[in-house]
């Protein structure tokens, strides 16, 4: 037992020097310390930020499924997803609002069968901007839902139909952006907020 106490104080150590944290911001980022999943979709959200870009697997072939199918699924290729989604529509990329903007879906079925594939949902195909909206924001989630950075608040118009306000959380994200900064990496970043 007492091994795996001293393992378990070890990680912790080291997640501590990684973050360069100092002891009164140890229970600021307690979640990010202690939660594992808390932790991953942190990396995610700094990945999501991040300006870089990178191939994506264009279709998959009958010729090597499997290893497409293991690179489809890692969080570089979602996030590569979500940007073409974004750039596809002419939308300014991890914008929220902007989806009235769109006049036309443009994704084509085999496009969607991928993403339905490697976000797992069920969801059929947008047809107009408010299901581009609730697909993109359902893949954003899928790889940062742990660290609830984003605020979706619903309101009624005059004529008694809901409505949606989705906003990023600033706060929360500055939060993760300080600790990011912290460890002196700040290029490349795209900015939300």
């Amino acid at each position: 037992m007492c091994g795996a106490l001293d393992y378990k104080y070890e990680n912790l150590r080291i997640l501590i020097n990684y973050f360069k944290l100092k002891e009164d911001e140890l229970q600021t980022y307690n979640g990010i310390l202690t939660n594992k999943f808390e932790r991953e979709h942190y990396y995610n959200f700094i990945k999501l930020l991040k300006s870089d870009e990178s191939k994506m697997l264009e279709t998959t072939s009958k010729d090597n499924v499997g290893y497409e199918i293991t690179q489809m699924n890692t969080i570089e290729n979602k996030i590569n997803l979500i940007k073409r989604l974004y750039d596809k529509h002419k939308l300014k990329y991890l914008s929220l609002d902007e989806f009235n903007k769109v006049e036309k879906i443009n994704i084509t079925d085999q496009e969607y069968k991928i993403i339905k594939h490697v976000f797992r949902t069920k969801k059929e195909k947008p047809v107009d901007n408010k299901e581009l909206k609730k697909i993109i924001l359902t893949m954003i989630r899928n790889i940062i839902s742990y660290i609830d950075v984003i605020e979706v608040k619903k309101n009624m118009d005059k004529d008694k139909k809901y409505f949606f306000i989705i906003k990023w959380k600033t706060n929360k994200i500055k939060h993760y952006l300080d600790l990011y900064i912290k460890r002196g990496k700040v290029n490349n970043l795209i900015k939300i907020i």
